[in-house]
């Protein structure tokens, strides 16, 4: 069954409306001025309305045989005024205007499906049923892009999209998506909670793309995929020449949990520090292991390469701080040892500790890692909940916290909590802010900013990595080695492979710590909008800091390498993932360094371009925390 969430614009029933009583005025005005009543007016003038109806029908009809035709039955009455010209034959052109709008209107989805799959090319095909889907959909729309969103929507879950040929269906049935002319469309995006629903939508528009017009680039499919097994697999079976979904199509696979939790560390990036000493220790609490606490722990631990300096004999050795991870969650331990077999190296760059318990029970209130602090210790609590009933908890909880409902002194810093439509919420969210700014209540990633195309189809983040993919470029030539034959070298974006693509985003999202660092937070800036150029003292500062930023960019390339079980080796092997500059910053030549520099010299650059805005940090609201 197909359906459609077009409806008739306001403009035009308004403008219909208007017509009609404009027509119906003058023709109640016509009949007055040639000597009718009120009542004859009136009803005459609703007549008007038939188009067989003429004004002069029963004066004018001849009395006798002899009457019919002669030129006095008609000088007998008046002539007809502009007003009822206008009326009657306006009103004809109401009538016959109407008629097709009216069959339009009936027949809309029929319609708008067959011009779809007869005319529409470069169009996009969204498939999902959920709130989620609807924010993308929206998103496109605003853009100006046309829309085929394809679901089956439960009873109760249908949601309103202007403009959007809606076609309700299994999005993996070939038949239905050869209905929203997938074999034509720019891109496809698979975003249903089942990722078995998802992955058979890649499968089937692999087929019908079987018949892709041949001047037409591929079709390019995102599937959500929520099981980080599966992820894997589906992505070694992805580096193949042609995928698993046919060479007409271009598969990317995301997980919008990875997307929610990459918001949360640019949020609250923890920052690579350069400090003289080691930094205060920082603790992070996270609250539900399932796939959204699992992405929030690897994101959290690639911004975390908090780097610090040591004088020993006269000598400068830098040291890389571990953070403290605490998992909480009623099957932690099960949770984490899956953890540990897709990413064995983890624990290599954190302290991981385990709590199997329900925030529920009373006891994880009691728990040491909350009452306790250790000398300078940093605690920050990320509620990893994936469901919004758990979510809605979750608020009863922080204010459980924040207005001293528990016994034992709380000792944390800071509360990371996801709000879906926080401005649902406003009243709530402003009475759950402490009157002490502690624990600080950091909200991130609400729909808006998860599901578009910004983020899920990774436009903005794709144009920042693909500054940082030329600028590589513009070095990389030389340190060109026998023993490190890089696959990036010499490619344009659209030539590079997928992993490689992966690697200029994690230096894209890094730079959000970099400039954290500095005491400034980013903010990416839409195409077609302008901003004031950075102050001087700011891109003073980066070239200042220059060397230890980039040192911090090289600890930030190896964790990525390393939690991608790449290993150290003399000659780099892609296949067993060997590299040789798997080592200390200060073993390496310069222009392998300089890979690691033309990520910090890009940053006044894309300032500069408009690609991204800094603003300072409020500084007075960490010092607060800091001393709280």
């Amino acid at each position: 069954m197909t359906s459609s969430t077009k409806t008739l614009p306001r403009a035009l029933i308004r403008s219909l409306v208007v017509t009609w009583i404009l027509l119906f005025l003058l023709g109640f005005y016509g009949h007055r001025k040639i000597g009718n009543t009120t009542s004859d007016s009136l009803f005459k003038s609703l007549q008007l309305f038939h188009l067989h109806y003429h004004p002069y029908a029963e004066e004018s009809a001849p009395q006798t045989s002899s009457d019919f035709g002669t030129k006095a039955a008609v000088a007998a009455h008046p002539q007809e005024g502009w007003e009822l010209e206008v009326a009657r034959f306006g009103a004809a052109l109401y009538g016959l205007a109407i008629l097709p709008l009216v069959l339009g209107f009936a027949f809309e989805r029929r319609l708008h499906q067959w011009w779809v799959g007869r005319f529409w090319s470069g169009h996009y095909v969204v498939c999902g049923t959920c709130v989620r889907t609807h924010s993308l959909v929206t998103d496109l729309r605003s853009r100006g892009h046309r829309v085929v969103w394809v679901g089956r929507c439960a009873d109760g879950q249908h949601a309103e999209a202007t403009w959007v040929l809606r076609i309700d269906g299994d999005s993996g049935d070939p038949v239905v998506l050869a209905n929203a002319a997938v074999h034509r469309a720019s891109h496809l995006v698979a975003l249903h909670e089942d990722d078995r629903l998802n992955i058979e939508t890649l499968v089937a528009a692999g087929k019908l793309c079987q018949e892709r017009p041949g001047n037409l680039p591929p079709l390019n499919a995102h599937a959500h995929v929520t099981d980080t097994r599966l992820e894997h697999a589906l992505r070694n079976l992805m580096k193949s020449r042609v995928g698993f979904a046919g060479a007409k199509v271009r598969e990317h696979l995301l997980n919008y949990y990875e997307i929610i939790a990459r918001l949360l560390v640019r949020r609250f990036p923890i920052p690579p520090t350069l400090a003289e000493s080691r930094p205060p220790p920082e603790h992070i609490i996270i609250i539900g292991f399932a796939a959204f606490g699992q992405c929030s722990a690897l994101r959290i631990l690639l911004m975390a390469q908090q780097l610090y300096r040591q004088k020993e004999g006269g000598k400068v050795s830098w040291h890389v701080a571990k953070p403290r991870i605490t998992v909480v969650d009623p099957n932690a331990d099960a949770r984490i040892a899956e953890f540990n077999l897709l990413h064995p190296k983890f624990r290599e760059f954190c302290e991981l500790d385990s709590c199997s318990l329900s925030t529920a029970d009373f006891q994880f209130w009691t728990q040491p890692f909350l009452t306790h602090r250790e000398e300078g210790e940093r605690k920050t609590i990320i509620f990893s909940i994936e469901t919004e009933a758990e979510t809605m908890r979750m608020l009863g909880i922080i204010a459980h916290m924040t207005s001293g409902g528990t016994t034992q002194p709380c000792s944390v810093d800071r509360v990371c909590i996801r709000i879906a439509r926080p401005e649902r919420l406003g009243p709530v969210i402003e009475r759950l802010k402490p009157a002490n700014n502690r624990p600080e209540i950091i909200y991130f990633a609400p729909d808006s900013e998860v599901f578009n195309a910004d983020m899920i189809l990774n436009q903005s983040q794709d144009i920042l990595a693909r500054e940082i993919h030329k600028a590589y470029l513009t070095v990389e030539a030389e340190d060109r080695r026998v023993n490190n034959q890089a696959p990036a070298a010499g490619k344009t974006w659209e030539e590079l492979a997928e992993d490689d693509r992966e690697s200029n985003r994690e230096a894209a999202d890094h730079l959000w710590a970099k400039l954290y660092i500095l005491g400034y937070a980013l903010a990416e800036i839409p195409e077609g909008k302008t901003v004031p150029p950075p102050p001087d003292n700011l891109l003073q500062e980066i070239k200042a800091k220059k060397e230890e930023m980039a040192r911090a960019e090289h600890y930030r390339w190896m964790t990525w390498r390393i939690l991608n079980d790449w290993t150290p080796g003399e000659t780099r092997d892609n296949v067993n993932k060997r590299h040789p500059d798997i080592r200390d910053y200060e073993a390496l030549g310069e222009p392998t360094k300089d890979k690691d520099r033309v990520n910090i010299r890009v940053i006044p650059e894309l300032l500069k371009q408009g690609r991204l805005a800094a603003s300072r940090r409020s500084e007075r609201k960490e010092e607060e925390v800091k001393n709280a």
